[in-house]
């Protein structure tokens, strides 16, 4: 494994220091952890808006988003598009007074039109980010801004609002074939956000299939008749009996809920990554359905954790980062009997795309081979 290891926590420590996890609830702990330091981070509290979105959204997607229930995720990059235009015409228009007021060449608005969007999102982040610092490992919480704010510009900007079309199964050329993987993607977003993963497992000879969820606020049981087919298509393409299933954040929520309604008998691995399984802080009082059923220890995550088994709960691998702003405590993510992995300084929409995390995936899913 091409990747640092910095020490196991061992009975609730690490390297000798205290580290608050619980061995009752960790089962099996096969935790690596990568980088230094440790810490929680403080519950979150996003500015206000109707419905509570995730805050990582580009600036002003939040409150206008939740008005978009029972839509296609097609209509989620339509909807992003839009933002971005108002806000780029906003940029424009303060580039225009600029120059106006103080002689400065007329082409500073195009500066200003690229510079709001790409601003408004980096300020998101690391308003996310010092609202949830906790106390010391500094150069990890500067990582995870740094790092959380690049992918989110890359997703939030380059590649969720241009999605134009539904994903179809990408077949490799791999002989013998290897694992097909379902990519199940988390709240508010679509198969865009697994661009990197996709091509990294297709150069390992997995056929990959990225699903859309929809409609993007529902029940998160309702995307188990979509998880279904998903599994379907895939054996149905590659002759596989069975698929590794990889989802983030609520994405892995989601697959759990198909577990629940169909049974696990063609899941041959399940990896979560940064997925709230006992709940999050991020918003104590969300709007929409599946925003609620996330809420730390909601009732419908509680009866989703006893309809499971340990033994099922043995065919997952949960990774975890202790930066993570979204799913928190992050160290409470953990389900009894599952393997955990805990990646320092990264940011919660940030596990999708980092080279680390996607080979950790990638080795995973060659021990199921």
């Amino acid at each position: 494994m091409n990747r640092l290891r910095h020490g196991l926590f061992v009975n609730g420590r690490q390297n000798g220091a205290a580290a608050d996890l619980d061995p009752a609830r960790l089962g099996n702990l096969e935790t690596e952890k990568l980088g230094h330091g440790d810490g929680f981070i403080k519950v979150l509290r996003h500015s206000p808006c109707k419905a509570r979105c995730t805050p990582f959204t580009i600036a002003g997607l939040q409150n206008a988003a939740c008005h978009l229930t029972n839509q296609k995720a097609a209509m989620l990059s339509r909807f992003i598009r839009f933002v971005l235009l108002i806000q780029m015409l906003g940029g424009a228009l303060l580039g225009w007074w600029i120059s106006q007021q103080n002689g400065a060449p007329i082409w500073i608005m195009a500066i200003t039109a690229l510079l709001l969007p790409a601003g408004a999102t980096v300020l998101t982040v690391f308003t996310s980010a010092i609202k949830s610092r906790t106390p010391g490992a500094p150069a990890l919480w500067w990582r995870s801004v740094l790092h959380e704010s690049g992918a989110c510009l890359r997703i939030f900007l380059l590649q969720l609002p241009w999605s134009t079309r539904a994903p179809g199964v990408k077949l490799s050329s791999s002989t013998p074939p290897r694992l097909p993987v379902l990519l199940v993607h988390g709240y508010l977003s679509n198969h865009r956000v697994w661009d990197a993963m996709t091509e990294q497992l297709q150069r390992s000879g997995h056929p990959v299939l990225a699903l859309d969820l929809e409609p993007l606020f529902c029940s998160i049981e309702q995307y188990a008749a979509q998880i279904e087919q998903g599994v379907a298509e895939l054996c149905r393409q590659t002759g596989a009996q069975q698929v590794a299933l990889v989802g983030h954040s609520m994405g892995g929520l989601a697959i759990r809920a198909w577990m629940r309604a169909k049974g696990s008998s063609q899941a041959a691995c399940v990896i979560t990554l940064g997925t709230p399984h006992v709940g999050t802080k991020v918003d104590l009082r969300p709007k929409t359905e599946n925003g609620k059923q996330m809420v730390w220890h909601s009732d419908w995550l509680q009866a989703l954790a006893a309809s499971e088994t340990e033994s099922g709960h043995k065919l997952m691998h949960i990774a975890l980062s202790p930066q993570d702003n979204i799913a928190f405590p992050q160290r409470e993510q953990v389900l009894p009997g599952a393997a955990v992995t805990v990646f320092e300084g990264r940011g919660h929409l940030e596990l999708c795309i980092d080279g680390e995390v996607i080979q950790w995936v990638i080795e995973k899913l060659d021990e199921h081979h």
